[in-house]
């Protein structure tokens, strides 16, 4: 996957990399959210705050 970053701000930027980061993780574990937080070395309740906010969806 490339990106173009350019015109987007740090914010944005982390924003885009964090909600790949999830989306992938959670392809990977087939969508176990206990499973992909602890991979990604998040707690639980961020991980699902994140994938509201991201609109991440199956």
């Amino acid at each position: 996957m490339v990106i173009n970053f350019e015109g987007m701000t740090l914010k944005e930027i982390v924003e885009v990399i964090e909600k790949e980061a999830i989306r992938s993780q959670l392809l990977k574990t087939n969508w176990n959210k206990a499973q992909a937080s602890a991979d990604l070395d998040i707690d639980r309740k961020t991980m699902n705050k994140k994938i509201k906010e991201y609109g991440i969806s199956r």
